[in-house]
């Protein structure tokens, strides 16, 4: 048990700034450009099934 809250404990001070303003990883993460959305071919239309929807 002694392990685990030792674990818990560097886990907290490792990961004490993640995901804020102090995390330089992210904040380039965030900087960068969106990436396009995934384009969805009509797969509706090779089933067959239109009457379905």
């Amino acid at each position: 048990v002694t392990s685990t809250m030792s674990c818990a404990t560097d886990y907290d001070v490792q990961f004490a700034s993640r995901f804020s303003a102090e995390d330089a990883e992210f904040q380039r993460y965030r900087q960068r450009a969106l990436d396009p959305p995934p384009v969805l071919e009509d797969w509706r239309a090779a089933r067959g099934q239109r009457s379905r929807y």
